[in-house]
Parts: structure tokens; sequence; C-alpha cells
């Protein structure tokens, strides 16, 4: 991956009620979106997101200036994009896990682990989420109707 450089995009994410969209940053395979309706340069909460299955990796809690360097850094752990395939992900690092939790760890004012709610991305998740990015017109920018924040 070159740089550490967050561009805005929009992806598609994992949801109990199917796929949604993001409109937040990207960087390599990691999407990263504001999740409350406080104004992103005030201290709130962020869900950094693989974009290949549409699975939350974590949350974060900071500024978008806060929050941006550790999700950069975990972006730095590893190819996020290997695990891009038609039937789901595939972990390819078996010690990806322990350097996310290495940055978590580091972090423990920005970082706060994966989503507690119980909802587990599953490979079926993952697969509803990527047939829905490949049928729009332009997966990497589309936005479904009332989709999106």
């Amino acid at each position: 991956m070159s740089g550490d450089t967050w561009a805005p995009g929009t992806f598609w994410i994992a949801m109990p009620n199917g796929p949604d969209t993001r409109s937040g940053y990207v960087l390599g395979g990691l999407g990263l979106a504001h999740d409350g309706w406080a104004k992103p340069s005030e201290r709130t909460h962020w869900t950094l997101t693989h974009i290949g299955s549409g699975a939350a990796i974590c949350r974060l809690a900071g500024t978008v200036a806060a929050v941006m360097p550790v999700a950069a850094e975990i972006a730095r752990c590893g190819d996020w994009t290997l695990f891009d395939l038609p039937n789901g992900w595939k972990q390819t690092d078996p010690k990806l896990l322990l350097k996310l939790v290495a940055v978590l760890d580091r972090h423990p004012g920005i970082a706060r682990g994966p989503d507690r709610s119980g909802k587990v991305v599953t490979p079926d998740d993952a697969r509803v989420v990527i047939a829905a990015r490949d049928a729009a017109p332009n997966p990497a920018r589309a936005v479904p109707a009332g989709g999106g924040r």
C-alpha cells in the first residue's frame, strides 16, 4: 500500500437487514465511516470496514484528525485487498488479527475494538455485499436509493 492518504469514497457494508452503503474515506482495502450524528470534527464514533466483504473491522472514537492515523496504522497491518474474493473472504495472513489487536491496544482512548452487538458477518453476508456491489452501475461510488449516510 502506498502512503497513508485517505480519499473520500462510498463503500458497501454488511448490515443485519442486508447490504447498505456508507460515505466516508477509503485507504487500501478499508473504509472509514462516521457513525454518529455529531459533526465529524467533534469526538464521535467511526467504523472501520473491510471493503471487500463489508465486514466491520473495529470501531474508533474521536475526531477525524485523531481517528485517521490509527485507522491508517491498521491499514498498514497487511494487504486488506487479499480478502476480496467472489465467494467471501479468505484469511491470508495468519498474524493479521494479532497485528490488529496490537494496534488497538496501543490506542486505548481511540480504539474501541470489534462491534459488541453479537452480529457476526458470515461468508454469506459477504457474498450479498459483493453481489450488490458488483451489480451496481459503478460499484465504487454507487449508492442505492435511500441508502448511505
